[in-house]
């Protein structure tokens, strides 16, 4: 019996080897019914593994797994069963399971083999396993972040138009819409002489969304500051030319980090209780008046900075909207009180927006 068998199984190695599958597959079949009526597990386990190879390698799939699984079996349940001929059974059920996409099953797969193949250094399977557990790794982190920009972007979805809208209805703003996703819709008002712009920033790398408005601003004596709560960036450098500031509002001084390059003029802005009232009312900003490096050098005059504000997630409350629009106008005002801004001095495009005289209506 063993001849016929080691004869046969000759024979099924040989006609792989020619890509005579068919021929290899009767062969196996025949050893495999042998192996079985002598009671022969791991020689069985292993020729049936060999018979789920040459039915992969004929592209009949749904033939090969029951032999893996079968083989599987057989080597679990033997207490001598060799460790490498199991390893290697797994491998040919994972790779199996790469061509079917059924990534949980074969990463889970890839692990045992991979552990196998490390404790018995075996290179070439530790090579070959930890590369498909990497490759595993690499598109379950793309369908993570596939899955998190897919939630992400519906906050720009018909729910945001509708609000901005209405917002619009209620401040007499315009809504524009910006014709493509990386162009996206915004909300323009104008109050005196300044133009400010509500839209939303993504920064994709980070899978974040922010809600932001700007405000383009004439500023000749190069003014700056920036103002956000305590502890949420409090570890950030310091700008360069730039020092912590008390103003003088014990609670308001506790709560917020206050920086900019003129300390009397930053007690001066914010000595303007409505403008203190306005960002506590916020749980998360950052506000800011910028440099603009270069940013307007087309379309506005030299010494032309931005006001900004930036909060985390796209904010879809009318009310909460209609505040940070009161926000900048507020700060222009105060802006102007205190000899950092004139009416009359604000950037303009070409052709002009809208007539200035038009305020935010609040």
């Amino acid at each position: 019996m063993s001849s016929t068998t080691d004869r046969l199984l000759q024979q099924a190695h040989q006609a792989r080897r020619e890509s005579r599958l068919a021929d290899a597959q009767r062969d196996l079949i025949l050893v495999v019914d042998l192996f079985r009526e002598m009671g022969e597990p791991l020689r069985l386990a292993h020729t049936v593994r060999h018979l789920g190879d040459a039915y992969y390698e004929a592209g009949r799939a749904e033939l090969a797994e029951p032999c893996y699984r079968e083989a599987l079996a057989l080597y679990r349940g033997h207490e001598q069963a060799p460790p490498l001929d199991l390893a290697n059974a797994i491998r040919s059920l994972a790779i199996l399971k790469d061509d079917a996409g059924a990534a949980r099953e074969a990463t889970a797969l890839w692990q045992e083999a991979h552990d196998l193949y490390v404790a018995f250094d075996v290179p070439a399977g530790v090579r070959e396993s930890g590369a498909r557990l990497a490759r595993w790794a690499r598109a379950r982190a793309a369908a993570e972040r596939r899955s998190r920009m897919s939630t992400l972007l519906k906050g720009f979805g018909s729910s945001t138009e509708s609000v901005w809208r209405r917002l619009c209805a209620e401040i007499g703003a315009d809504y524009i819409e910006g014709g493509s996703w990386w162009k996206g819709d915004k909300v323009e008002a104008v109050h005196g002489e300044w133009r400010v712009t509500l839209d939303t920033l993504v920064v994709f790398r980070a899978l974040l969304s922010y809600t932001r408005l700007r405000a383009p601003y004439v500023n000749p004596d190069r003014f700056r500051f920036t103002i956000y709560r305590r502890g949420r960036f409090s570890d950030v450098a310091k700008w360069l030319g730039m020092r912590d500031v008390e103003v003088g509002h014990a609670e308001f001084d506790r709560d917020f980090v206050i920086r900019g390059t003129d300390e009397e003029k930053l007690r001066a802005l914010f000595d303007n209780a409505r403008l203190r009232e306005l960002i506590t009312a916020q749980p998360r900003v950052y506000f800011a008046l910028e440099d603009d490096e270069g940013k307007f050098a087309v379309d506005f005059p030299a010494h032309t900075d931005e006001l900004s504000l930036h909060v985390l997630g796209i904010v879809k409350d009318v009310e909460r909207l209609k505040l940070f629009f009161e926000l900048f106008a507020e700060t222009l005002d105060q802006l102007c009180r205190i000899g950092s801004a004139q009416e009359g001095e604000a950037p303009r495009v070409k052709p002009p927006l809208r007539a200035s005289s038009r305020r935010i209506m609040l």
